[in-house]
């Protein structure tokens, strides 16, 4: 794992008879052998690239027995693995527990590493604690319910980081990546580092406390989704991704994708070469919650966002949006969406490149039903002042509930009514710059004086995890009797929690004096 991520890691460990138990209490993912199968443990004992004691002796060993095997790592068995003679073939479910990403490295130069495929078969299969480096897609699975924690996989130049556009009709398959990093892959085709292709049916996509980073394809750099019944994604990283030609610089979700939570991420620093710089949705559900969205770039729309769906509803709640740039929408694009709610967010800082569009702030058509809450968009900018923070593209009258929420004085077009109560008006929202205030996504913080202090709702809008501001625990929504508007709630740093420890010395031994760090 890359050491420098800014939020808990929660690691995977074997649990008694062989089965892998991956997250904390209440979020356990445990994969078990069958009933009545007759699973093995096979052990590697070297970093020969075949033969006896070979990792890949033991995955054919265990492809050959019947069951859930498990593939685990002498001590002492660390450095690199390089594969000469082929990739590493999986045929039957197995669980793969390496040393830690850190310790052992398997290399392809110039092929895939791991092909997860038996035409006709459903596998179950898990891969932990390694490090993957090829020339052509590290893990490259069919059919197949795939669990990858604490993988680094990087560096392909055939094809994505990790590949799932391939599948039997029929077959279940689901994709879990957790506490791992996807990252340095350069390819001309889509979705460099992590591709869930058409065909992947009614299953299901989990990524948590994952980078997915500098990875450039010709349409999706980062995490491309074509069918899921749901995507979610919590406390991750999705970062300096490029499409060089397509939509979706960090992230793209097409329109055969279910449901879309975004939860407590970072989407920072992508580019697309066409819409959607940080993230483009095509699908007809999204919440994008608790994250931060920043400095994306887009050649056409939507440097932040972009959404394009007619039938799509979406929300944003507790959500930083600022520093994106696009020709119009700058921080928001939407073409095409049934309805967009925004609760309790910042829209700050994002620019507006074209002569002939605007909306630094937000782009949108008179076709779509927006509300907001609690809500700062102000401080956007773009060639058109009077259309910085909001810009109707069709020129048509649109009305936008708005309750308690902050715009910029004369920065609205004149095309948009808002209609509703408790709304400020000023070009100077009293934002700090973004930094780590807390919590797992950086923040702007409210400035003493800030017009958005003690001005948002009562009662504030209802969503997922409204008593806490974009921070979470222990950062309250409400301090000092009234929500401020935007993303932060201005209060003190919470105390820490304290705890207090007794130590009993054994008899007849010297009293344990603890000691602790700092």
């Amino acid at each position: 794992m890359n050491q420098n991520m800014s939020w808990p890691v929660r690691t995977g460990h074997l649990a008694a008879g062989g089965s892998l138990l991956i997250g904390g209490a209440g979020a356990a993912l445990l994969v078990a052998p069958s009933a009545g199968a007759t699973a093995a443990t096979f052990t590697v004992l070297n970093t020969d690239d075949a033969g006896a004691g070979s990792l890949r002796q033991a995955l054919l060993d265990a492809n050959t027995n019947s069951g859930a095997d498990v593939v685990v790592f002498a001590a002492g068995v660390t450095g690199t693995i390089t594969l000469t003679t082929g990739q590493l073939e999986v045929t039957d479910s197995v669980i793969v527990t390496g040393p830690g990403s850190a310790n052992l490295s398997v290399t392809a130069p110039t092929g895939q590493i791991f092909y997860l495929y038996k035409q006709g078969v459903s596998k179950d299969i898990s891969i932990s604690g390694l490090t993957l480096t090829g020339g052509a897609t590290p893990v490259h699975s069919w059919s197949t319910n795939l669990v990858l924690d604490d993988i680094v996989a990087s560096g392909s130049t055939a094809g994505p980081n990790i590949d799932l556009s391939s599948y039997d009709s029929g077959l279940d398959q689901s994709l879990i990546v957790r506490n791992s990093v996807i990252t340095g892959a350069s390819i001309s085709s889509n979705g460099a580092g992590i591709l869930v292709g058409l065909g992947f049916g009614s299953h299901t996509v989990e990524i948590d406390n994952t980078e997915i980073t500098n990875n450039a394809g010709s349409s999706t750099g980062g995490l491309r989704v074509e069918e899921a019944s749901s995507v979610v994604i919590t406390d991750s990283v999705i970062s300096g991704n490029t499409s060089t030609s397509g939509n979706g610089g960090g992230a793209f979700f097409a329109t055969s994708v279910g449901d879309v939570q975004i939860i407590s991420t970072t989407v920072d620093g992508n580019t697309s070469g066409n819409w959607g710089g940080g993230l483009y949705f095509l699908n007809d559900s999204v919440e994008v919650l608790d994250s931060t969205i920043s400095n994306n770039t887009a050649i056409s729309g939507g440097g932040g966002i972009n959404f394009n769906d007619v039938f799509q509803v979406a929300s944003i709640s507790n959500t930083t949006i600022t520093g994106n740039s696009a020709n119009y929408g700058g921080g928001i694009m939407v073409q095409g969406v049934a309805s967009l709610t925004i609760n309790q967010s910042t829209i700050t800082e994002n620019t507006s490149t074209s002569n002939f569009y605007d909306g630094g702030g937000i782009a949108l058509y008179s076709s779509v039903s927006l509300a907001l809450s609690g809500t700062i968009i102000s401080g956007n900018s773009s060639v058109n002042v009077l259309s910085s923070d909001i810009e109707v593209k069709d020129s048509s009258p649109i009305t936008i509930n708005a309750d308690h929420s902050m715009f910029g004085v004369g920065t609205v077009d004149t095309d948009v009514t808002l209609n509703g109560v408790g709304n400020v008006r000023s070009d100077s929202p009293g934002l700090g710059v973004l930094v780590d205030n807390g919590g797992l996504t950086k923040t702007m913080a409210l400035l003493t004086g800030s017009p958005a202090i003690d001005a948002g709702p009562d009662p504030v809008a209802t969503f997922d995890g409204n008593g806490f501001d974009q921070r979470g625990t222990p950062f309250l929504r409400v301090y000092g009797g009234r929500a401020d508007i935007g993303a932060f709630e201005s209060q003190p740093i919470p105390e820490p929690t304290t705890t207090t420890t007794t130590t009993t010395a054994a008899p007849g031994t010297d009293p344990v004096v603890p000691t602790f760090a700092g």
